[in-house]
């Protein structure tokens, strides 16, 4: 997983300790026969121990791993996938007349189970973020330099970069669900080229309504760290970076979708909606008085 290679990466510190035991004044004294102590060892004294200096292409990687967490947060998604998961349920669940008389017969049904999916949709989400962020790292590599990559996290490390980034991701949560849905439900006759760069072009207009939340002098900070050639490149390289994680997200879907234990915990959501629902009808009916004959 991504995370854990991270992890790896700057796990290789320096290393070592030196153990160095003083003898007290006491120590030196000859001891009594009958206060006889059994002889400690000598201490050992450990060397400092170095470890090897990480090579380029280690240091390149640890770099585009920090940078694709900055470009794609845990926290933030985690939460879009799993309101994208609980949003594609609402499409297809309402898609069937069947479903829809129900809804209407037992209202909040479609709540309660997109509210029953959640904690396996969020398992499931975190279970696929891992490989997807380390493809994202590779992607980087094979795209950037370190001096580019250094640019990239200073521009994303910034505090208007990470406003603006979440007023984007947040702008296009809802509508970004729906046209991923739409895209997996038209999978086969789509070029993933094609459907990536629908997607883009809606996140370029989430980021323009995001930008548009930022002061004037909010927008001055962040100049600078936009006319560097990370920035350059990236809308050079964007398109091929995003029609090569939209296949692996295309992937990632087919595998959500498949999930016998979410499928298993939405038909138990709806059982037990429907049968609370109708045991209390009954009760209901019975506190109502009959109309005088």
């Amino acid at each position: 997983m991504g995370l854990l290679r991270m992890s790896k990466q700057f796990g290789r510190v320096l290393m070592g300790a030196v153990g160095l035991l003083f003898a007290s004044n006491g120590a030196a004294q000859p001891a009594k026969p009958d206060a006889a102590l059994p002889s400690a060892p000598a201490p050992e004294i450990k060397p400092l121990t170095v470890a090897a200096p990480l090579t380029v292409a280690e240091r390149r990687l640890a770099k585009a791993q920090i940078l694709a967490e900055l470009l794609a947060p845990k926290d933030i998604t985690v939460a879009a996938f799993v309101a994208s998961i609980g949003k594609g349920f609402r499409i297809g669940f309402g898609a069937v007349p069947e479903n829809r008389a129900l809804e209407v017969k037992y209202p909040g049904l479609e709540d309660a189970i997109v509210l029953a999916m959640q904690p396996r949709a969020r398992a499931l989400v975190e279970m696929e973020r891992g490989p997807m962020m380390s493809a994202m790292a590779n992607q980087l590599v094979d795209q950037f330099t370190i001096t580019e990559l250094d640019q990239g996290i200073r521009l994303y490390r910034h505090p208007v970069m990470i406003k603006w980034h979440r007023l984007s991701v947040e702008d296009g949560r809802s509508e970004a669900a729906e046209k991923n849905l739409k895209l997996q439900l038209a999978k086969g006759s789509a070029d993933p080229r094609v459907a990536a760069a629908a997607v883009a072009r809606d996140g370029r207009q989430s980021t323009q309504r995001a930008l548009a939340k930022l002061t004037p002098a909010e927008i001055r900070a962040l100049s600078p760290l936009m006319r560097s050639e990370f920035s350059e490149k990236m809308g050079r390289v964007r398109p091929v970076i995003d029609a090569q994680m939209f296949k692996l997200m295309e992937a990632s879907n087919d595998r959500v979708a498949a999930d016998e234990e979410l499928r298993t915990v939405a038909f138990a959501a709806m059982a037990e909606f429907i049968a609370k629902a109708d045991a209390a009808k009954p009760a209901v009916s019975a506190a109502i008085p009959s109309p005088a004959k």
